[in-house]
């Protein structure tokens, strides 16, 4: 596919085409063709390029009114004379801007689409690769959900990139960007990535940590220190039992504001037991997990064992 970039009219005659060809994957270059009209007595033509820059690339003669070079990825310069039987130089034209994209990248294949949510993390790494030039100087990822919105643009100097998902339906699209700002055609995974919420949470993991509650402020009170663990939360319930009976009852619940949970301080003396479980949107919720402790009768009713 050819992409007509110019068409313009010059001093001495007329540039009818200047194109772009597709790369060249192996050697990372771009063929640009210029076209022009024929010149009532011009021999042949003297065709220069530069960079935008000014940096000199190659001076080209040719005796048809058809040119190809090829280019590395990058913004170019080109202008044109005419040359007669008798050796007359015509004037040069004006510099004709030439803007060479890198080449859009090329996927790899065979890399996982459908892909389970690790339960420790609630994501899933999701790792894609592709084929790069060598011209570009960085890439650009997007990743875009089922409802066609960029969630997430990430640059990576290198033809690869592992990314953190949550469960969801995903599209990857990728765009070369040259040293100089050039960007080439967004590449798109042909594959949707889709991530499935593994079946169930893990249990909350707690320890027993001795020493001052920050909320009791006692020393022989104790508390609990949770693993916090982003986007998931822990849930309580607290159970209480009369000390000679065996009849438990439902006295609070709530949801942990931190990673440390520990008793009220105005608890009455009983037996008392709590369980926690993690919960997460899209999720099943995790096994529960539970502590035992005893208030004793004594003065402030605080102390707890096991």
């Amino acid at each position: 596919m050819r992409l007509y970039v110019f068409s313009g009219l010059f001093f001495l005659f007329l540039f009818t085409s200047l194109s772009v060809e597709a790369q060249d994957r192996e050697l990372s270059v771009t063929e640009v063709e210029v076209q022009w009209q024929e010149e009532a007595g011009a021999e042949k033509y003297h065709i220069e390029v530069k960079t935008k820059s000014g940096r000199f690339v190659k001076k080209f003669e040719s005796k048809k009114t058809l040119f190809k070079f090829r280019a590395q990825a990058g913004q170019y310069m080109i202008r044109a004379q005419t040359e007669t039987n008798e050796g007359r130089l015509g004037l040069w034209t004006d510099w004709v801007d030439v803007n060479i994209p890198p080449k859009k990248v090329e996927f790899k294949a065979n890399f996982p689409t459908n892909i389970v949510a690790q339960p420790e993390v609630l994501n899933a790494p999701v790792r894609v690769s592709w084929e790069g030039s060598g011209s570009e100087a960085k890439y650009e990822i997007r990743i875009v959900n089922e409802h066609n919105e960029v969630i997430k643009v990430l640059e990576t100097l290198t033809p690869d990139a592992q990314i953190e998902l949550p469960p969801g339906r995903y599209s990857v699209e990728v765009v070369a960007i040259a040293e100089d700002g050039l960007r080439s055609k967004s590449a798109k995974l042909n594959s949707a990535i889709v991530i499935s919420p593994a079946a169930r949470l893990p249990a909350p993991k707690f320890k027993v940590a001795p020493g001052i509650a920050p909320q009791l402020g006692k020393k022989k009170a104790k508390h609990l220190e949770f693993e916090s663990k982003a986007g998931q939360s822990n849930v309580f319930h607290l159970e209480k039992c009369p000390l000679l009976a065996e009849r438990w009852t439902l006295v609070e619940k709530g949801i942990l504001g931190g990673p440390i949970w520990s008793p009220r301080a105005d608890l009455p003396p009983g037996k008392y037991r709590v369980h926690f479980w993690s919960e997460s949107a899209g999720w099943e919720k995790s096994p529960s997990v539970s502590w035992e402790f005893v208030v004793k009768p004594t003065e402030e009713a605080v102390a707890w064992v096991l």
